[in-house]
């Protein structure tokens, strides 16, 4: 996710919009930058836990 971040500050800079597709190569979940990890640890047994910099709930992948 630190390339998100980079991708966000640059488009920022030069003005333009980003579009980024993303791929895993095995099953994994991310979580919102507001979500406590204990919680999404114990929803899903789903790993590697990723936190995004961004809110919102967990995306199981």
């Amino acid at each position: 996710m630190a390339t998100d971040e980079l991708l966000l500050q640059q488009a920022a800079a030069l003005g333009q919009a980003v579009l980024r597709f993303y791929s895993w190569d095995q099953p994994s979940a991310s979580f919102g930058y507001f979500q406590r990890y204990a919680d999404v640890e114990a929803m899903t047994k789903l790993r590697p836990l990723i936190r995004r910099p961004t809110g919102g709930g967990a995306v199981l992948h």
